[in-house]
């Protein structure tokens, strides 16, 4: 017996019917669950930073106070310094060791040499530093016998005489105006200083470089000197971290001294301006401005 199947018109009447949903319309409040209100993220930003920052400034205030006792290895005297404080706290009023100490009176600052007054060449006054790679014996040969035998093979009568004079005169005087200091570079300036502490410590005849006095000396020097360039250029990682290596190498000099001469080692921590718990024991360096 056959049986007959259903038609498709039969089967789509039997199927139920669904009532129509509503459409959301846009101005809804409802959003996706995934979705946050702009001004709630930018105040979740904000309280975040804020936090971030409170945990900084502690952690800084705790640095300082745990380091409130110790000396500072790159300047060497026991008092908050820039380096650890980051400039929160002032350098102090008062005197410290650098001042007045044997180092401090030879070594002449950039800025000194630049606001010299310039000399007087008319009256014959000449400047109070020259170059450091004119040496004594070169001054008395371009200032003194050089033009006196110039104008000496120059002058075919008296008349002439004064003129060459004159002329030799001028001369001289634009090779001093060459020489002077004043118009040199920090890197020159830098050399004269060099040269001043190695006469100064460097034995009877300046000729004992390799002394370890001599060579903690010109770290020091070196070590001032690129302390004022960082923090000026608070971004040049690069040299922070060499101040901190030539730091630890002027430590690492004073503590050979101090094994093989106890009794030099002390004068030279004078000499230096520097204080004992700045080269003894841990080293906590800090070169961030």
């Amino acid at each position: 017996m056959s049986r007959t199947l259903p038609s498709l018109s039969a089967l789509k009447c039997s199927l139920p019917r669904l009532a129509p949903q509503p459409i959301a319309s846009s101005s809804s409040s409802s959003r996706p669950f995934h979705s946050t209100s702009p001004s709630y993220a930018s105040r979740a930003t904000k309280e975040a930073a804020r936090k971030r920052r409170n945990a900084n400034m502690d952690l800084q205030d705790r640095l300082h106070a745990s380091s409130a006792g110790l000396a500072d290895p790159i300047l060497g005297f026991v008092n908050p310094s820039i380096t650890e404080t980051k400039r929160r706290v002032p350098l102090p009023d008062g005197p410290t060791g650098w001042d007045g100490c044997k180092l401090s009176k030879i070594i002449i600052h950039p800025s000194t040499i630049h606001n010299l007054p310039p000399p007087n060449y008319q009256l014959g006054e000449t400047p109070q530093f020259l170059r450091p790679d004119l040496t004594r014996q070169d001054r008395q040969l371009l200032f003194g016998a050089t033009p006196n035998v110039t104008a000496a093979l120059k002058a075919t009568t008296p008349e002439t005489m004064e003129q060459v004079v004159k002329d030799q005169e001028k001369q001289s005087e634009m090779m001093l105006r060459i020489m002077d200091l004043r118009h040199a570079s920090r890197s020159l300036i830098a050399s004269f200083n060099k040269k001043r502490v190695i006469a100064e410590f460097g034995g009877a005849h300046g000729t004992n470089t390799g002394d370890s006095v001599v060579i903690a000396a010109l770290l020091t020097l070196k070590i001032r000197s690129l302390n004022e360039h960082v923090i000026s250029n608070r971004k040049d990682i690069f040299n922070a971290r060499a101040l901190r290596l030539l730091t630890s190498k002027r430590a690492k000099v004073l503590r050979y001294l101090r094994r093989k001469e106890p009794k030099r080692y002390y004068q030279t921590l004078e000499d230096l301006g520097l204080d004992p718990r700045a080269v003894e024991g841990e080293l906590i360096i800090r070169t961030k401005y």
